[in-house]
């Protein structure tokens, strides 16, 4: 009896003195065995909602995102919580915002399925809109912009900390440099509990990590915002902001939730940076910077106001990609092209460039690929894994065709593999030569100038080589012109030499004989895609490889070249507002 009362006093003590005495019950969750029936509750689901799989997904990429990376669908978001949480609470409240994000994979030699989780994601509205990082969903958006598929990739999906699965099926954003992506899962109806987007962050404020670090599933972390970072790239300029925390996570952590100590989205995991005592060898290892998207930029993708300025040359859908003919070039002029795009800040963009010159049309193009096969060949064995520092390491696959009889300039460009026309007109600027004369490379050069395209241009010709020729549109003059620039010197090329044509190495001219299928007006958003995603800390080979959009035919060296989009980095959106 008395033991009966004292347990009775226990429990009355308890509940007068509030909550923090009443024991929490503990649950014990077997997340392997959730792991292991991944795929059984995927088919499941695709069998009764008879959901999309991934490559239908990729099929409506390019329909599905928005021009300028801003989602103008109306959205539903919960208010901002403000009540401070303990951890306990933290993690009690915030779990269920918290996803594993899964890949799903049809495997012919035993025709059956294998998923496995692979990231972390964050619900952002109920409807099923979340966000995770790009390089999660990189392979998928890339292949997507060039309409390559996988066979055997059937499913990217999500699992609820409850063990509920949820196909993706849509990717509305995606901001390579800044590393996130926003998505949308078909929830079956289901409404899933979304995040409240908080703000952000201080140096020193307490800060959650709720993720799936190495298939860790739904662990939690503890730590403090570190610092606030804006960098900018040297070269394209575009601003990327970081958050960086010390709270742990590691890989498969990647898109996890950051939250403050009010149970708020103040970021989405975004990578590690080791730290060693002797980087150059990685060895004695001291620190790991944890580096985070902060909850700003997300928020950003939800308003409205900026708009992207498209590419500055509009795309032709012309028909005329019959030109298969080949031209026996006679040789080709050499240019060092450099160009101030950022005055502020003194960007200047250089690329190595050449003019290849055949009787019946000219083209310009990047010098860096024969370039580099010709050193290769003269090093030899040794130089297999160096490269020509006297090469600007540039490569921009924009290719200009000139055909004098005609006056007529056809502008092409290449991402990967795929070749698209952007500009197909008449090009004569009015020049007004002088008698002003000197000498570059030993030729008797002329001094002509001219207004095109909104500037003044200056350029020196020569009529001691062969044809007419001259770098992209300054065309026209009664010679080759080996040496150009504008008024305010901010585009300019400089002779850098003859590249002969010879028998054991001929060159020629071959205009593509089909172009790209793909819709005209997307190709602003494709080459942004491209452009940007090298432009972060994961390197664009990477994403192209992950995605597949390399023809497994395509010779390794050339694999290493592509997709290079050079200053055409600079032409696309540039985020730097962002920092400011």
């Amino acid at each position: 009896m008395n033991r009966v009362l004292r347990l009775v006093c226990l429990v009355l003590v308890g509940w007068t003195c509030g909550e923090r005495l009443v024991a929490q019950e503990v649950v014990y969750r077997d997340y392997g065995a959730m792991k292991d029936s991944l795929s059984g509750r995927m088919l499941d689901f695709w069998r009764t909602k008879r959901c999309i799989n991934i490559n239908t997904v990729r099929r409506d990429l390019l329909w599905n995102l928005s021009e300028d990376g801003r989602i103008r669908e109306s959205l539903t978001f919960p208010a901002k919580r403000k009540k401070h949480l303990d951890a306990k609470g933290i993690y009690r409240m915030c779990k269920e915002h918290v996803l594993s994000f899964c890949m799903m994979e049809y495997r012919p030699q035993t025709k059956d399925y294998l998923s496995h989780p692979m990231a972390s994601a964050v619900v952002l509205t109920a409807d099923g809109v979340c966000v995770t990082n790009y390089h999660v969903l990189a392979n998928v958006i890339l292949s997507g912009a060039l309409k390559y598929y996988w066979p055997n990739d059937f499913m990217r999906m999500v699992m609820t900390s409850e063990g509920k699965v949820y196909p993706v099926c849509r990717i509305l954003a995606a901001d390579p440099v800044n590393d996130f992506a926003i998505f949308q899962v078909n929830t079956g109806g289901d409404r899933l509990s979304p995040i409240p987007l908080g703000e952000p962050l201080p140096e020193g404020s307490e800060v959650y990590h709720i993720g799936n670090p190495q298939g860790n599933l739904f662990y939690l972390t503890q730590g403090i915002v570190a610092r606030n970072v804006s960098t900018v790239d040297k070269e394209s300029g575009h601003a990327k902001l970081e958050m960086e925390i010390t709270a742990d996570y590691a890989t498969g952590s990647s898109g996890g939730a950051i939250i403050d100590e009010c149970g708020n989205l103040a970021g989405i995991v975004g990578g590690t940076y080791s730290v060693y005592a002797n980087p150059q060898l990685s060895r004695n290892f001291q620190m790991s910077i944890k580096k985070a998207v902060p909850v700003k930029l997300i928020k950003e993708c939800f308003s409205t106001g900026r708009h992207d300025q498209p590419l500055r040359e509009a795309l032709k859908t012309g028909t005329d990609t019959v030109a298969v003919a080949v031209d026996t070039v006679m040789y080709a002029v050499r240019y060092l092209w450099t160009y101030c795009y950022d005055k502020e800040r003194h960007l200047t963009y250089r690329e190595d460039r050449m003019v290849l010159v055949a009787p019946e049309v000219t083209l310009d193009m990047s010098y860096q690929p024969m370039g580099e096969r010709k050193w290769r060949r003269q090093q030899g064995q040794e130089a297999r894994m160096k490269r020509d520092s006297s090469l600007a390491y540039h490569l921009t696959p924009s290719f200009y065709y000139y055909y004098p009889q005609e006056q007529r300039l056809k502008n092409t460009y290449r991402v990967v593999d795929e070749d698209f026309l952007l500009r197909d007109t008449l090009c004569s600027p009015s020049w007004v030569l002088t008698e002003e004369e000197k000498s570059i490379g030993g030729y008797a050069c002329r001094k002509a100038c001219c207004e095109y395209g909104g500037r003044r241009w200056t350029a020196w010709f020569t009529t001691d080589l062969p044809g007419m020729a001259a770098p992209r549109h300054l065309t026209g003059l009664p010679g080759v012109v080996l040496e150009a620039s504008d008024e305010e010197r901010e585009v300019v090329w400089t002779y850098n030499g003859k590249v002969e044509a010879t028998e054991e190495e001929p060159l020629y001219i071959r205009f593509p004989e089909i172009f790209s299928g793909l819709p005209a007006e997307k190709f602003p958003m494709i080459l942004r895609l491209f452009a940007l995603s090298g432009a972060n800390n994961f390197g664009v080979s990477g994403y192209i490889e992950a995605s597949g959009v390399l023809n497994k035919n395509t010779a390794p060296q050339v694999q290493k070249l592509l997709p290079s989009t050079g200053i055409d980095a600079c032409r696309v959106t540039n985020p730097i507002e962002r920092a400011k």
